[in-house]
This record gives C-alpha cells, sequence and structure tokens, in this order.
C-alpha cells in the first residue's frame, strides 16, 4: 500500500520520491495511514539509500539490522549493502515465523527443518505449506553510488535483483501505474536531474489511482552524498509541479477545441 521510486539521474546521481502512507499488516486486517512525519526512505550509508513499501514494523525491523551489519562490516559497494538487506531481510522473516510456528504448533522453524521425520506426515505438509507461502508483506529498494549509479530489490523471495539497466524501479502497490508512467515519459538514466525529478513526481501523481497511494511524499537524492529534501523545499517544488499540470490541461482543451473545428469529426 504505497509507491517508492528510485532512478539513476544524469548518469552519476540517484532520485528518490515516495509517498508517506504507512501500512500495517496484521491478520484478517491491513491498517493504512498517511503520516507528515514518515520516514520511508532512509540513508543506510553515505551514498545508498533505502526505500521500503509494506509493513512498517516488519521494514524498520529489517533496516535496523541492516545497519548493524553496515556498522560491523562497512560495505564499499551498493551489492554488498543489498546483499546484507537480504540477510537482514532472512533473518527477520525466519524470527517472525519460528514465533508463529512456536505458538501454534510448539515447534520453531529451526527444530522442525532438522528433524521432518520426527512429525506426523500431515503436520509435514501444513507446516511446509505455511513456509512457502509465508509473507512478511514487505519490499525494500537499495539505490546508491559506488563506482556508477546501482539499484537493486529485495523483496520476501530471498533474491536481490538487480534495476539498474532500467534506469529506475518501482515497488508499492501502486507500482504499475507509475512504471507505465515512466515508460510513457521514456524516461532513461541520462535525464537531467529536474527532468528527471518531474519525470517521477509525474509517476508518483499516476501512482495515486491506487486507493493505498498517499498524496503528500519526500524527496530525496545522492549528489556526492545522501541528502533529503526539507519540507519547504518540496512544498515550493510541488508548487511548480501542479502549476505545470494545469498548464497542461488547458493546453490540451486548447487542442481539443482545434480537433472538434476539423471539418468531418
Amino acid at each position: 500500500m504505497t509507491i517508492c521510486i528510485a532512478a539513476i539521474s544524469e548518469r552519476d546521481k540517484i532520485i528518490a520520491v515516495t509517498d508517506k502512507m504507512l501500512t500495517l499488516e496484521r491478520p484478517n486486517m491491513t491498517t493504512t495511514f498517511e503520516i507528515s512525519d514518515s520516514n520511508k526512505v532512509c540513508d543506510l550509508t553515505d551514498k545508498t539509500l533505502a526505500l521500503f513499501a509494506g509493513d512498517v514494523i516488519h521494514a524498520n525491523e529489517i533496516l535496523k539490522r541492516t545497519k548493524d551489519k553496515i556498522d560491523a562490516k562497512k560495505p564499499t559497494t551498493v551489492i554488498e549493502v543489498a546483499n546484507m538487506t537480504n540477510e537482514a531481510f532472512t533473518e527477520h522473516w525466519e524470527s517472525v515465523i519460528s514465533k508463529w510456528l512456536t505458538l501454534r504448533y510448539k515447534v520453531d522453524l529451526e527444530t522442525f527443518m532438522k528433524n521432518q521425520q520426527a512429525f506426523d506426515s500431515d503436520l509435514i505438509k501444513r507446516i511446509n505449506t505455511i513456509v512457502a507461502d509465508f509473507d512478511i508483506g514487505v519490499q525494500i529498494l537499495i539505490a546508491g553510488i559506488d563506482n556508477s549509479p546501482r539499484i537493486y530489490q529485495v523483496d520476501n523471495g530471498g533474491m536481490v535483483v538487480e534495476q539498474t539497466p532500467l534506469g529506475y524501479a518501482c515497488i508499492g502497490s501502486g507500482r504499475e501505474h507509475a512504471t507505465l508512467s515512466l515508460i510513457e515519459s521514456e524516461y532513461n538514466s541520462s535525464f537531467e536531474k529536474p527532468k528527471a525529478l518531474y519525470s517521477l513526481l509525474e509517476a508518483k501523481k499516476r501512482a495515486e489511482y491506487d486507493p493505498g497511494v498517499g498524496e503528500h511524499c519526500d524527496i530525496a537524492i545522492i549528489d556526492g552524498s545522501f541528502k533529503k529534501y526539507d519540507g519547504s523545499v518540496i512544498d515550493k517544488v510541488m508548487e511548480t509541479f501542479n502549476k505545470s499540470r494545469v498548464t497542461v490541461q488547458e493546453t490540451k482543451k486548447k487542442y481539443f477545441t482545434e480537433i472538434k473545428s476539423i471539418k468531418g469529426v
């Protein structure tokens, strides 16, 4: 229930845009709410950022584990950070499902996996199905710069998927709308920063067709180092962006009238 977009700009910068909608996943219930002080984009190193979509509690725990790994190992490349995030994701996933199995079946995940032959065959099938389908509802983008900009996606499947060749990546419930918008803008990693930011804001606006995407946004950039825009800058950027949308609509109306005046239409 959200939209997060990371993109390469000018072939040596990273721009990220998110909404401020937060999600809490609980059994038989999903709660979404938008707050001004949400933090869905954060720096992991001076030149690497993370964006998350999905359950805010699980996502924050994964990123906390990731930061602990970064502090201990001091990675120098974006792929190292992405792999550490994936390790943290897997560790948290295993912790959550292990607690759930212990409450439900009085056996933790490690004990079950090592001693399946000791359990009833129906129970083995049941637990294996639960494990295979267990999803904590989190997606994470890792974007940053080492020798060049890189973008990776990490999710419940335990895979790190590089999105760098595309020049951008979108996660969250609004990702399909946002991706279509970026395709229409012919987005590529050579876009200058103002053009890139405008295209990402267009994509974020398109993503709002999804009811789980909020109206407000955060903007962050890695240009030498990580910087998150403050509220006053974002307000000015959005004011200019919204003015342009009014101009576009007025231009469309003008040409609608011209089309109407064509004989035979």
